[in-house]
């Protein structure tokens, strides 16, 4: 269930602050030099919208170039294309956050939590009012291209985002499957991140890191509880994402959002997929 502490950041939107590369009046530089060489090798920009809500707790967050102290009830944007960090600092104290990863139908909110230096989800909740959320690209997108003021616009997605925060609290199930062993639960984690980055930067030994065993043993796992072993499943998202992006998205761009070195690669790819079937 939604703690105590999540609900009441949820609904405080009198008192949320917010950063984006448009809003500087809302938003205070700082200088994080220790952080710097971390950031040159730990940072990417993709095609979709990402709002990401600061729970407990506080960090540094990175925006194009740019780097801001954000605390609990602060809400970062992060725009199509914009440069921003791809990970937690390793530095960082304990926080929660609420990612807002917002596709064309449809927005995955994923909770996580770092606690004593380890990364951990906490739960996953889908929003697919299609109404709102096409709303909530159009206002996005006015402001970005200048169309609607900034403070207007904002206005407009803060109520939209607000709504889904009210879709979360209405759940009155538990967000993450009851029922379910802490193998279950920890491959769940490794399929919703999958799921969340189409498969972009999932290495083994990273997803083996995030659910706490052995790459060896994670494989035979993650193959027992979704009846795929881990290269299919990713194969399969990567899959799903360029049908998504193929009639909007020239080929060198989906090659970036997938993670391909470049287009010829993504095409060899999607050969070899072609010839599976």
């Amino acid at each position: 269930m939604v703690s105590e502490e999540i609900k009441s950041v949820l609904v405080d939107y009198q008192q949320r602050k917010m950063i984006s590369s448009l809003l500087d009046l809302f938003s205070e530089e700082e200088s994080f030099p220790e952080e710097e060489v971390w950031r040159k090798s730990h940072s990417q920009q993709h095609y979709q919208k990402e709002a990401m809500l600061i729970l407990s707790g506080s960090h540094s967050v990175a925006l194009n170039g740019r780097t801001y102290r954000g605390s609990a009830n602060t809400l970062l944007l992060v725009n199509s294309r914009e440069v921003h960090d791809s990970r937690y600092y390793p530095g960082i104290d304990d926080a929660s956050h609420l990612w807002l990863i917002i596709k064309r139908d449809c927005v995955i909110c994923q909770c996580d939590e770092v606690r004593n230096k380890k990364f951990n989800i906490l739960f996953h909740h889908l929003y697919e009012d299609k109404e709102k959320i096409r709303m909530l690209h159009r206002i996005w997108e006015a402001a970005y291209a200048g169309v609607m003021e900034p403070q207007t616009a904002f206005f407009g997605i803060s109520v939209i985002i607000n709504g889904i925060f009210w879709d979360i609290l209405s759940v009155s199930a538990p967000l993450l499957p009851q029922g379910t062993n802490t193998r279950e639960a920890a491959i769940e984690k490794a399929r919703h991140y999958i799921d969340s980055t189409w498969g972009k930067g999932c290495t083994l030994p990273f997803l083996a890191e995030l659910t706490g065993y052995s790459t060896v043993h994670f494989q035979r796992l993650f193959e027992k509880y979704t009846g795929r072993n881990v290269r299919e499943y990713i194969r399969l998202q990567r899959m799903l994402r360029y049908e998504e992006m193929r009639n909007y998205y020239p080929l060198k761009a989906i090659a970036e959002e997938l993670g391909f070195s470049s287009a010829s690669a993504l095409c060899h790819f999607l050969e070899k997929v072609r010839d599976r079937k």
